[in-house]
This record gives C-alpha cells, structure tokens and sequence, in this order.
C-alpha cells in the first residue's frame, strides 16, 4: 500500500501493467479503510464518518462479523466521555453525537441481521444503551432521528436484549406523534411497534410518564382519525388491565368536543379492543361497555347521542354470537327497567336505544320463550308509541319502523297488525305533536324500503291521506316526500293513496303561502340582520317551499317524461283548467329539469299559444283568449327564466368557500337555438305589444310579453327591443305612468342593457323641473312621469346596482341629485324672503290680503323630489362603486341649515307674535286684535302649501334619520379621529352633527305645525297638524331606538316627544302607548330610563313637566315590563327610611323564624284553655292527614316528630306548631 500511488503513477495509460496497477491501488485502499474503521483514532474521526455517508456504508459491509465487537469496542471507548459527561465544547460534543448516531443507523442496517446472529455485539448494546438514555437531551433533530431508527430496527428483530430498549423508542415515537406538525407517518411507526405495549413493565413506577404521553394521544383528534388510530387505541386499552380504565376516562373527556370522523375512530378502536381483551381484561372491557350503555341511557340528549356513537359498532354487529351475548347481559338489566321511569329523557334515550338494538333475545333461549321474550319487546315498544311525552312518541315511531323495515317477515303478523294500527289511528292523528305525525310519514317511509311490505302499505296508507293537508309544514314535507318514495315502488301506487287534483291543489297553496312567507321575511329581514337573530330558512326549518318543491319533483316526471307534443297537450289542459298549479309546478323545476329541456319545451308553447290566440280572437270569446294568452306567455316566462340563453351573459356558481364565482354563459347549442327561434318569431307577437284596443288587457298582455322574451337576446328581437326602449322614454315624458306598466318595461330594459338610453328623459326631464323649480316656476305635467320612473328604477335592487355601476348614468345621477338640492335650497331662500318682506304683511287699503307664497306652484311636488334625491345621494354614497364620500350629508347639512336658519326662525316668531295680543294703542290708532290676526294669517302660506311644507320637513328628518343609521358604514377622517377623544365621544363627528341636525329639525317642524294649527286649524274632522306632527316624529323616535346610539341621545329625544303631549295630542291614545312600549323594551335595562321613568311616575319637579295623559299612559303600560318595575320599585324602597326597610328585612319569613315562633306560640298556648288545644290538635291532625311532605320523606316526618316539644303536632316541615295560626 506504501508504494501504490507511485506504481500507479509510473505507468502508461491503456498498458497491461495499468489494470494490474488499478487492482494493487483498490486492494490498498480497502485494506487503508477497513483500517482506518477499526482504528478510530479520536473524536474527530466521528465527523469523517458523517461526510461520505455512501463510503461509509460500502466499509461496513465489507468488513467482517469477528471484527463488529473491535470495531465498537473502539467506538465506545472514544465516545465514552462524551456519552457520560457534558462536553465544555457543546459543538464538538454535539459533532461527535452525530457521527456516532451515523455510524449506529448504518451498523444497524447493514450489518446485523438477526436470522443469522441473534447475539448483538455487547459493545454495540451498551454504546446503544448510552444513546437511549440521552435521546431525548440531544438537541438536534436529525441525531435524535438516527438513533431511533437504529433502536427500531433492533426492537423489531429477533435479538437477544431488545426488550431493554422497548421503552426508550416507544416513548420517542410516541412524543413525535404529539408534536405539532405530527403526521400520518409518525402514527404508521408507533403502530408498526403497538406489540411492545404488552411487554412493558407496567408495575414500575417509571411507567407513569409513558402513560400520560400515551393518554394524551387518545386525546390528539389527529392521532385518531389517522389510518392506523383505532388500531392504537384498541392497543392502549389491552395493553394492561390496570390501564384501561384511565384510557376509558381519558376518552369520555373528549367524547364532547370531538368531530364526527375522531368520534368515528373511537367507536371503532373501543370495538376493537373487545374483540382482542381476554380474561381479566374482558372483564375491564365489559365495564367500560357498562359504563357507555348507562352513559347513553341516563344522561341528557347530546351525551346520550355521543354515547350512542361510541356503542355504533357493537349495535353494527349484534347479531354476531359474541356481541349479542354481551349486549344481552349487558343491556337487560337496565334497558327494559328505563322504559317505565318517571324521567321522559330516560326513556327517550331507551327507546332511541332499543331501535339498535332490537331484538335482545339471548342464544340460549328455546322456540317458545324467544317467541314469548320478541312478543313482550314488541309490546313494550308500543306502549312507547302512547308515552305522554312527545319526545318518547317521536323516538318510538322511528324506533318501530326501522324494526318493522329490518324484521318484517320475523316479526308476528298480529303484533304487526297492532303497531301499525296504533301508528296510524293514534300517531298520525295526534293532534299536539307535529313532530310525531311527520315522524310517521317519514317511518311509513323507510317500511316500504322492504318489498315484502307493500301489499299490507298499500292498505295502509290510504288512511293517513289527510297529511298532505296537515297545518304543520313539516308534517307536509314529510307526507310528500313518502310519496316520492312511493312513486319508485312498483307495489304501491301514489294515485291510489291522493288524487291528482289534490296535488294540484296542494301545490298551488303551498306555492301562495311560499310567496307570503317571502313577503314576510323581507319585510323583517332588516330587524333580523340588526338584531343578528337568523331567520326560520336559515335556521334550516321546513317551510311552504321547500314542500312545494318535492312536489314539483314528484310532479314533474309525469310533465317532462313525454314527447314534446304530449307536453304541449298537457300544459294547455292544465292552463285551462289548473292555472296556479302550472306557474307553480314550472316555478319549482329549475333544479329537477335541465334548461334545454324547458327551452324547448317554452319555445313550442309559444308558439302554439299564439297561433292558438289569433284562431280565437276571430270568435266572440276573445275575452277568455286573453287571459289564456296571458297564462301561456307567464307558463313561458317562468320556463325561460334562468336559462343561459344569451351568449356572454354570466352566470353564478358557487365557488370553494361559499362565494358566488361568475362565469361566462356560452349560450344555447346551435340545434336548439335554431329551435328557439323558429318557433318565436317578431311577426307573430308584434302586433300584440303595438294593440290599443282594449287599453288594460292590452297592457297585461304587453307586460306578460315582455316577461316572457326578456331573457332572449335582444339581437335577435331588434324591433321588440326598440319597442321596449321607445315606450319607456315615453312614459318617463308622460304625467300619468302606469306602474305596472312601467315595471315590466324597466326589469326588459334592465336584461337587454337598454337601461341608459331609455332613462334618459327621466333625468333631463329632472334636471329642467330643478331649474324652473329654483326660480319657483311652475313645473310641466311629465315631471311627475320622471319622477315615477326614478323611484321604479331605485327602488328596484337589480336596476339600481346597474344604474349606479354604469359610470355615465352615475355622473348623470349625481347631477340630478345635485341639481334638486341646489334648487330646494334657492327656491326655500327665494320664497323665505318673500315671505317676510314688508310689502307682503301691507295689503292694499280696504282688499283682503291673499296667502303668501313660499315654495312657489310647485310646492306639492317638493316633498317627493327631496326624498328622490336623498334616496340618489345615500346609494351614490354607499353603494356607487365610484363612492361620492360624504356628499349625501353635506348636501343635507346645507338644506337643514337653510330649514333651520335664523330666518326661519325669526318668520316663525313674527307670525306667533302677531297672533298674540297687541298691547294698548292711542286712541287715534284705530288697530283691532282682528287686524293683527289677518296680517298673521295673511302671512301664513295657502293650506296646500303649509301641508307641503309640513311634508317637506319630515322628509328631509327622514334622509337625516337613514343618513344617521347608516354612519356606522362612514369611517371618520384622519383629522376627526385625531381631534376627537374616545372617552368623550365614541361617535363619528359627522354622526354628532346628524344628531343636532335632526334635533334642529324637529323643533322647526314642531314650530310649523303649531303655528298652522293656531292660525287655520283643521276643520274636517281629520286630526291637527301638531298630532300629525307627533305621530311621524314618534315612528322616527321608534326607529332611532333600535339603532346603536348613544343612550343619552335617545333619551333626550324622548323626553321632549313626552314634553309635547297635551291632551289634544297625540289624536290616538295607542300612538302614546306604542311609543312607549318600543322603548321600555328597547332600554329596560338602562338606569337613565329608570330614572326618567321614576320621576314619571312620582311626578318630580326635578323633570320636565309632563301632561297627565304621560302619567297614565306609564301606569297603563309599565306593568308588562317586569325588570323595570322590580328597578322603580327597589329604587322607592331606597328612598324611604333605612331603619324601616332594615325592620322590613329583618322581620321577612325564613324557616328558621318560623320555628322560634312556633315554639314562642307554644309557650303561650301552654296556659290556655283546653278547648283552643282540642281545635288546635284536630286542626293539625287534618293537615297531618295531608301532608305531601310525610309521604314522601317519611324518615324525616318520624324525625321531626319525635323532635317537637310534648304535646305539639309536627308540622309539614317538621317544626312543632301549635296555637291557632298556620305555618306557610
């Protein structure tokens, strides 16, 4: 070896003497290796053996089994230090671990094998010795992981000494599987060692640390739900029998706050375990069964239910000899006893359980006892089905019919019999439970998923018919969806159970009260997202839709499973005959039915419509064709409706997450648009949209049209779209728009993007009745035509998101709402100044003086052109995609500023002052009080006009009022957050400001009304301008209550709206009361309504005076508010004399006091007479006779009594009583 190098070198490439030199060099260098192995010299020499990981595994199988011992015994003694002892270098120390931990992984897997040596080298088992003490103080991650390989490899061999090792690996894979980012692998490898559990020494006190990582690991959700975790934990359970239990404990801890899948892994792992336990361990095992049965049986529903899952798999297999056994001796001693409790929870869950479990006949048990022991469960089962509580009823009725499904042909025909007239005599008809008449329907349900129950079902069913006209929509649901499943039975025939027609019926109602359920939960859909209550559909509650839906589904096949002509025929018998329940029947199919299949389906009634309509219209009957023209083009409406038929349009899908995520449409497939079509054609419904003949039917049939072709492309219709455009712009120049009318033509405008050039007049018409308003002109007729056609268009949530997207129809909404304002503003100080200029109080010499004008000849108009273009400035600002910051409040803070000026103001004032009494004039100064008035009336606007301007403040109180509740929405600016300080003002300045707007606001408006009501009262009867006044006011005050505002704020509105009642005002007494009502609930709880609402009642003089009718409207309502008057009448309490409530407190009856006064009685009693002492002692001997309390705690009753003094009775609390009073 000393001369290879220079052998090598010396020579020629390609020679013979360069192999022979090749095979010297090789020969010499395995001999330096093997040397350089065996002969570590120091620590260093680990750090060599870890950088060529490949080197060093090619050295160790080369080198042969007589040289492991040396070649270890080496290792150790240059490790030995660094293996006992701390080095002062831990990097040199941490170094040497890693090849020391190197060279043990390769030793391991290369160089022993156990089927040939078993005997491991006992250098090698004492350096692993070492190693296994500090695996888990060794820092790095890969060390640790070297040498837990090599532990493995030698535990799962057959190696003498391995057992010594058992515990250090299973505690280091263990601890891996409970790391955070454990994964599915690191429980693979606990599992591939679960039999060395067993052999672990679980007496040694050592083990405890092993138990609680294992404990822990029945508690990880990953660890069990992983592939091999019920494997696991059956091997935690056997693995001792003093373990069990604490492994049984550890699980019912997480039972309650697992998921589904983890719930699913203990159920399995808890069977498992029984399967393998034997001996003392079944034992344990069977207790733990015991322990789950009473779990499931005597504890509250959704204990009983995780309990119920934990025992799944033995109900799973309990036909199996073993399980049935255990189950038997289990379950009969408790389950039968649980049926006759008082508890009805108990027997609920009993009943839920028997349903698993059913039949509990023990394999030892002959012919006539099983058949006696099947009949007396039967027996028992139906007694559930008559139980008093309503959940038991509900439990026995599933439980019966999943038993009668299961064992239908094992089962007694005569217990049979019974049941199933108990189910439908007694639960189908229980008038109190809805739940158990929809339990029934849903039980018949899963009967007849056994065959061989249909000939009996199909006597059966006919007698519970009535469900489907049940007041319950849950017991509907149910009813419809049995006979869904009915109509896949060949047995049994839906039409021998109901009529057609009465599903026609059925369907038609379910669909009217589905649109009123609509209709209801829009209109409190805003309370429920202010108040964060879900609503029933959200709730996932059964409502009148989701049953006209499986109807629809049940009805449908019967429709679409024909050809198309067959199809046509029946939808026109139906339309003739059974209207409503066609439009519902089509209304509900969009999930059942494919959109081709509806477009061909809409296509060719619409053309045999029409076609039919221009036969008819020839005959006298053409009043009839209408309205079956008009259902046709409805039926076709409804069918088109949400089919993609317009390329590039759009459509919504849910996405991952719960969002909608849009798609492009591709439109229909060439064959069947080429259908579509040819089948509707301009030429055959032209004529109907352009007829005049009969004004209000032509217009019903024009608006069903455009329903019906809205979702076509406009394309291909060019002269219905332009139709569409033309007769919307005219209405918007029209005084007298069509509602109806008027909504048809906007939502077509709105499918066919027609919206922006149809709309135009709408707003230049808007625009030119701002400036003629401005200068107080009179306005033309079409402005109210706008006008209509602007609330239709917002009011409308589709058309207005396209409004206001559109960036040009935004920039000209914004100018029409800018142009409104700015009018309102020069039209109020134009006619403001008019009315208080001199020339207007001084009337010509002996004419009478006419009315003022304020708002000029279009003064009506004002109110409903302020509303419009607040409700533009509040979407422009919160839901324009553009967002107009805070253009909607500082165009309303310049109107209220002009509303509420100074001017105003000082009007007011000079009005009420000339209605006041003048003083005392020279006698040549002729002026009456007459005078004064009729300049004050003179200065008064027309009657008209003061409604106008009446109306004209609460509109703008309204904007002022939705402006406020949607603040929340505005984030405050930098310098508002930076000046503003939390502790004194948690609002938004801007919110602040909007509260004294619309306290500024009221008092003018309040100002108004009574000056109106002074100078020209009302005398038609109909309520004053101030009740009216107070009525609007009270309903904005309801409104501010149930929004997030500062209580002192409310409050303070509140007080002055109480200040304002008089005995004329309010009109209504119940207008006082509801207002009250809304916010006693609204703020029961707050002591500043407390205190207001006590010095009400005690008429302070520290609060505002207040009219009598406050104090009796407070006494008529307060009493339904129980924690307000506890609040009042503890807070009067306080005021009295703290010594008398101190008497008070100390003189309330308590059982101790009652018993000093019976014997004090006593003592008294002793010297009377005897015949007070004979009524005394029957007395007490009837309410002896009577006592609840002896009967049922007769122990303590003896007590009691042998406890009284001589000669007393016992009382029913077990004190003596005697004299002549009773004991409470």
């Amino acid at each position: 070896s000393v001369g290879s190098t220079g052998m090598h070198g010396g020579c020629k490439p390609g020679s013979s003497g360069d192999v022979a030199a090749d095979h010297i060099w090789m020969v010499g260098r395995y001999v330096q290796q093997r040397r350089r192995l065996l002969d570590l010299k120091d620590v260093s020499s680990f750090n060599e053996l870890r950088e060529d990981d490949e080197e060093l595994r090619r050295e160790l199988e080369d080198l042969a089994p007589e040289e492991h011992e040396r070649l270890w015994r080496r290792a150790f003694e240059l490790a030995s230090a660094q293996l006992s002892a701390s080095s002062e270098d831990p990097g040199e120390r941490t170094s040497m671990l890693r090849g020391l931990a190197t060279l043990l992984d390769a030793f391991t897997e290369i160089c022993v094998d156990a089927s040939r040596v078993a005997v491991l080298p006992p250098s090698f088992v004492e350096t692993m010795a070492r190693c296994q003490e500090l695996l888990f103080s060794i820092p790095d991650a890969a060390t640790r992981e070297l040498i837990a390989s090599a532990l493995e490899r030698i535990c799962t061999s057959q190696f003498e000494g391995r057992d010594n090792f058992y515990g250090g690996i299973l505690m280091y894979l263990v601890g891996r599987c409970l790391e955070t980012q454990a994964l599915a692998a690191d429980v693979n490898r606990l599992h591939r060692l679960k039999d060395l559990l067993v052999e672990l020494d679980w007496e040694h006190e050592s083990i405890d640390s092993l138990k609680m990582q294992l404990m822990r690991c029945a508690a990880t959700p990953l660890f069990i739900r992983s592939q091999h975790g019920p494997e696991m934990l059956a091997s935690f359970y056997t693995a001792h029998e003093g373990f069990t239990i604490e492994i049984h404990n550890t699980v019912k801890n997480q039972i309650m706050y697992c998921n589904a899948a983890a719930l699913k892994g203990y159920a399995v792992g808890f069977f498992r375990a029984w399967k393998r336990a034997e001996g003392s361990m079944l034992v344990q095992m069977e207790q733990c069964v015991q322990d789950w049965i009473l779990l499931a049986i005597r504890s509250a529903r959704k204990s009983a239910e995780r309990a119920r899952c934990m025992l799944e798999e033995f109900h799973r297999h309990h036909h199996e000899e073993g399980v049935k056994h255990v189950l038997c001796g289990l379950y009969g001693p408790i389950l039968w006893r649980s049926l006759k409790v008082a508890n009805c929870h108990v027997r609920e869950n009993a009943a839920r359980l028997l349903q698993y479990t059913f039949p509990l006949i023990p394999s030892k048990l002959g012919v006539a006892e099983t058949e006696q022991e099947l009949v007396k469960q039967l027996r028992s089962l139906r007694e559930t089905l008559e139980d008093p509580a309503e959940p038991v009823r509900r439990v026995g009725v599933s439980a019966v019919c999943v038993i009668l499904k299961n064992y239908w042909d094992m089962l007694p025909p005569s217990e049979v019999a019974e049941i199933l007239a108990v189910l439908m005599n007694r639960c189908a008809r229980d008038k109190k439970a809805p739940q158990v008449r929809a339990a029934v329907a849903e039980g018949f349900g899963w009967i007849l998923e056994n065959a061989l129950s249909h000939p009996t079902m199909g006597a059966v069913l006919p007698q519970i018919a009535d469900l489907l006209n049940d007041r319950s929509p849950l017991v509907r649901a149910a009813f419809v969806s049995l006979l869904n499943m009915m109509s896949h039975c060949r047995g049994v025939s839906v039409s021998g159970i109901v009529t057609n027609e009465a599903l026609l019926l059925r369907l038609a109602s379910e669909h009217a009260e589905g649109q009123a359920e609509r209709l209801q939960r829009a209109q409190r859909g805003l309370h429920s997202a202010s108040s964060g209550k879900p609503d029933s559909e959200s709730l996932g509650q059964v409502n009148s839709d989701a049953v006209a839906k499986q109807l629809a589904k049940l009805l449908a096949p019967s429709l679409f499973q024909q050809d198309l002509a067959q199809q046509v025929a029946r939808c026109h018998y139906l339309m003739q005959h059974w209207p409503l329940a066609l439009l519902a029947l089509l209304s509900h199919i969009r999930d059942i039915v494919g959109s081709a299949e509806r477009v061909k389906l809409a296509a060719a009634l619409f053309r045999f419509g029409l076609r039919e309509a221009a036969d008819q219209n020839q005959q006298p009957s053409a009043k009839e064709s209408g309205k079956v023209v008009a259902t046709m083009l409805r039926v076709v409406g409804i069918l088109l409706d949400g089919a993609e038929l317009r390329p590039g349009s759009s459509s919504s899908k849910m996405a991952s997450g719960g969002k909608k995520k849009k798609q492009p449409n591709r439109g229909l497939p060439a064959a069947l648009e080429k259908f579509v079509y040819d089948h509707i054609q301009e030429d055959d419904f032209i004529n109907l949209l352009r007829s005049s003949e009969d004004a209000d039917q032509a217009v019903h049939i024009r608006n069903d049209l455009l329903y019906a072709l809205a979702p076509l492309d406009p394309q291909r219709l060019p002269r219905t779209a332009e139709f569409a455009s033309q007769e919307l712009q005219i209405l918007c120049k029209s005084s007298v728009c069509n509602a109806h009318g008027l909504s048809a033509l906007l939502n077509t405008a709105f499918r066919w993007d027609l919206l922006p050039t149809a709309l135009a007049p709408a707003w230049e018409g808007l625009q030119s009745a701002a400036k003629r308003l401005s200068r107080l002109q009179s306005v033309p007729a079409e402005t109210a035509g706008a006008a209509t056609a602007m609330e239709a268009a917002l009011r409308q949530p589709q058309i207005r998101t396209a409004l206001l997207r559109h960036p040009q129809v935004a920039v000209c909404l914004a100018d029409v709402m800018r142009a409104l304002f700015d009018a309102l503003n020069a039209a109020w100080t134009t006619g403001l100044a008019r009315l208080t200029s001199p020339e207007l109080r001084v009337g010509a010499k002996g004419s009478k003086m006419a009315s003022s004008t304020l708002l000029g000849p279009g003064a009506t108009l004002w109110p409903r052109l302020l509303s419009l273009a607040s409700r533009i400035a509040m979407h422009m600002e919160h839901r324009s995609s553009a967002g107009q910051e805070g253009s909607a409040r500082k165009l309303l803070l310049q109107v209220v500023q002009n509303l509420t000026s100074e001017k105003v103001k000082s009007c007011l004032q000079g009005i009420r002052a000339s209605d006041d009494v003048a003083p005392p004039a020279p006698k040549r100064q002729k002026i009456t009080r007459k005078t004064s008035l009729d300049e004050a009336v003179s200065s008064l606007p027309s009657d008209l006009e003061v409604d106008a301007v009446l109306r004209l403040y609460e509109g703008v109180m309204q904007s002022v009022n939705a402006e406020q509740f949607l603040g929340v929405l505005v984030k405050p600016s930098p310098d508002e957050a930076s000046s503003s300080s939390a502790a004194v003002m948690p609002l938004p300045l801007s919110t602040r400001e909007l509260v004294e707007m619309s306290t500024g606001l009221e008092e003018t408006l309040w100002h108004w009304a009574s000056i109106a009501d002074a100078l020209r009262p009302r005398t038609d009867g109909r309520a004053s301008h101030q009740s009216d006044a107070w009525v609007y006011l009270a309903r904005l005050l309801q409104q501010t209550a149930h929004v997030e505002l500062q209580t002192a704020d409310v409050l303070n509105a509140f007080r002055r709206q109480l200040a304002r009642v008089s005995s004329t005002v309010p009109m209504q007494e119940p207008d006082l009361r509801q207002l009250l009502q809304v916010f006693f609930s609204r703020l029961e709880r707050k002591p500043q309504l407390v205190q207001l609402v006590a010095g009400i009642v005690e008429n302070r003089q520290d609060q505002l005076p207040f009219d009598s009718r406050v104090h009796d409207a407070v006494q008529a309502v307060l009493p339904s508010f129980h924690y307000l008057t506890l609040k009042l009448r503890r807070l009067q309490n306080a005021d009295e004399d703290p010594e008398q409530e101190r008497r008070r407190v100390l003189g309330m009856p308590t059982p101790q006091k009652a018993r000093k006064r019976q014997e004090e009685e006593y003592a008294e009693a002793s010297a009377s007479e005897s015949d007070a002492g004979a009524s005394v002692s029957s007395r007490l001997d009837s309410l002896r006779r009577t006592s609840l309390f002896k009967e049922c705690f007769p122990e303590l009753s003896t007590a009691a009594s042998s406890a009284c003094p001589p000669g007393a009775a016992p009382s029913e609390d077990g004190a003596g009583v005697s004299g002549g009073d009773d004991v409470d």
